[in-house]
């Protein structure tokens, strides 16, 4: 951060008689930022300083007289921030907000070694080094582990001059063909409920038409 020039010894007495709190003064000096910036207090026209109470005092900032910016350019610290909006009552020392300085490059300091350390470490979704052998997982189907062949083919794995998608086609139609199989060779079971539906001898019983006996 670049330092404003000092103040002329002019300026210093200036703003110490200004910021004396004489009973009839409408306004006055409440003290100065790391960058010659001034804030005050003020009343407006019609009100009397006597009968006014503290908090209904307004409050300004100005620039150094150096400083050929607009008020509205004005770059402040989060302290006199809070000051100017009546969120704080005493306004902040030098010495606070020095500290408050020392406290964000400090801060500054420990954030670029932790992104430091962070980057050093090697992440999970990082693509590996070309040093690195990458160990391919091999194939295995319908019980029978097949050699898989290091090597490219337009981009695909080849494997005993196959390409992977081919392999895997005729792994999946194998098992299923072997699943086929074995379902083959069960034996059919006896369906119970069928034997129970088809009940004891008396339930096929029907009765037969009357017919007079003879006397």
């Amino acid at each position: 951060m670049s330092q404003p020039p000092p103040l002329s010894p002019f300026l210093k007495a200036y703003y110490k008689w200004k910021s004396i709190r004489f009973p009839w003064r409408r306004q006055y000096l409440v003290g100065l930022d790391l960058k010659n910036n001034t804030f005050w207090e003020f009343l407006d026209r019609g009100t009397s300083p006597k009968t006014t109470p503290s908090h209904l005092w307004r409050r300004i900032v100005y620039p150094p007289p150096s400083a050929k910016i607009h008020p509205s350019e004005i770059q402040i610290s989060p302290a006199w921030h809070q000051w100017l909006r009546h969120t704080r009552n005493d306004p902040p020392s030098l010495t606070e907000q020095t500290q408050d300085v020392l406290r964000q490059e400090r801060m500054k300091i420990l954030a670029a070694q932790a992104d430091a350390r962070w980057a050093a470490k090697p992440g999970y979704v990082d693509a590996p080094s070309e040093s690195k052998e990458i160990r391919k997982p091999q194939l295995v189907g319908g019980g029978m582990l097949e050699k898989e062949e290091q090597g490219q083919n337009g981009g695909a794995v080849v494997v005993e001059g196959k390409e992977e998608g081919e392999v895997l086609k005729e792994q999946r139609q194998k098992a299923w063909k072997e699943m086929k199989e074995s379902q083959g060779k069960i034996p059919a079971q006896k369906d119970p409920w069928k034997r129970a539906a088809a009940g004891g001898p008396s339930e096929e019983w029907q009765p037969k038409a009357w017919t007079p006996g003879k006397k």
